[in-house]
C-alpha cells in the first residue's frame, strides 16, 4: 500500500467512466471529503485516506467505485471509512483501522446500495458519541461499524474486529452475506453463510494488521519475515473457492493481506 503524492485539498470526479486513480495520499482535507465521485466508475488503488477531518474520507454517489489495496485510518470526521449513496461496487485488499470520533459510523454508510467487501480488515475504529440524528430518530446509543439504510453488504475473506455493533441495519430493510469472515460479535443468523469464524485474529502488533504466524509473518518496519510465538486462527480460514494470488499457502487467508505476497504463512 504505497502512496506518494498528497492531496491536502478535495478531489471530485463526476460524470467518467473507467478513471484509475493509483498512488495518492488524502490526508488533512477539512472540507467535506477527500475523495467525491459522482456518476462515475473509478479504480482508486493503492491509496491512503489518512488524517481526514471532513464529512468522510469518500463519498460516491451514483457510481460504480472499486477500491483495492487502500488504507483508512485516523481519520476524524463522520465516517472512517467512506459513505456510498445510489452506488454499486467494492472493495478488497483494503484497510480500515484506528479511525476516531466517527460519530455516524466509525467506517462505512451504505445508504441505497450494493457493496461487496472481500479481503479487508476493519478493527479498531472507536468513537466515544454518536451522531445526534441517530440517537434522535433511531435510538442508537453508540455508533456503528457499519451502518446500512436499504443496502445489500456482501462480505467474504474479511476481518471484521470492531467489538458491538460492528453491523447495523437502521430500518431493517437491508440484507447482509457474510461467508469465511472473523467477526467480532455475533451478527444476525441469517445473515451468516459458510466458514464464519468469532475468535482473536491475532494481528501482528497495535498498528500492524498482518497475521501473527509460528510458520512466517512479513514485517514491514523490518522488510523481512519472521515468526511469531501464535498463530492466527484467520491463516488458510478463507473461502477455498477463493484463487490464492500472490499468497504461497494452500488456502487463501482472511483479512486486507490475504492473497498477496505479504500474506502469513
Amino acid at each position: 500500500m504505497v502512496a506518494t503524492t498528497v492531496l491536502t485539498q478535495p478531489l471530485s470526479i463526476t460524470g467518467c467512466d473507467q478513471i484509475e486513480i493509483k498512488g495518492l495520499t488524502f490526508s488533512n482535507t477539512s472540507e467535506t471529503y477527500g475523495l467525491y465521485c459522482s456518476d462515475a466508475t473509478p479504480l482508486i488503488s493503492h491509496c491512503q485516506f489518512a488524517g481526514n477531518l471532513g464529512v468522510c474520507p469518500f463519498f460516491c454517489t451514483n457510481s460504480e467505485p472499486n477500491f483495492s489495496s487502500c488504507l483508512f485510518t485516523g481519520n476524524l470526521g463522520f465516517l472512517g471509512g467512506g459513505y456510498f449513496s445510489g452506488s454499486t461496487g467494492s472493495m478488497d485488499h483494503c484497510l480500515i483501522v484506528d479511525n476516531q470520533q466517527n460519530s455516524y459510523a466509525r467506517s462505512l454508510l451504505l445508504i441505497n446500495s450494493q457493496i461487496f467487501l472481500t479481503n479487508c480488515t476493519i478493527a479498531h475504529n472507536v468513537s466515544d458519541t454518536v451522531h445526534a440524528e441517530l440517537s434522535s430518530n433511531y435510538g442508537l446509543i453508540a455508533a456503528p461499524s457499519i451502518l446500512l439504510m436499504q443496502s445489500h453488504l456482501d462480505l467474504g475473506n474479511s476481518i471484521l474486529w470492531e467489538g458491538e455493533d460492528a453491523i447495523v441495519d437502521i430500518e431493517g430493510e437491508s440484507t447482509v452475506s457474510i461467508h469465511y469472515s472473523n467477526l467480532s460479535e455475533v451478527v444476525e443468523e441469517t445473515w451468516l453463510g459458510e466458514g464464519n469464524l468469532w475468535t482473536d485474529p491475532l494481528f501482528a502488533t497495535e498498528g500492524d494488521y498482518h497475521l501473527q504466524s509460528q510458520t512466517g509473518r512479513w514485517d514491514t518496519d523490518l522488510a523481512q519475515w519472521v515468526t511469531d510465538s501464535a498463530t492466527s486462527p484467520c491463516i488458510d480460514a478463507g473461502d477455498p473457492e477463493s484463487p490464492l494470488g500472490q499468497e504461497s499457502g494452500s488456502r487463501i487467508n482472511m483479512g486486507a493481506y490475504g492473497g498477496t505476497a505479504e500474506a502469513s504463512l
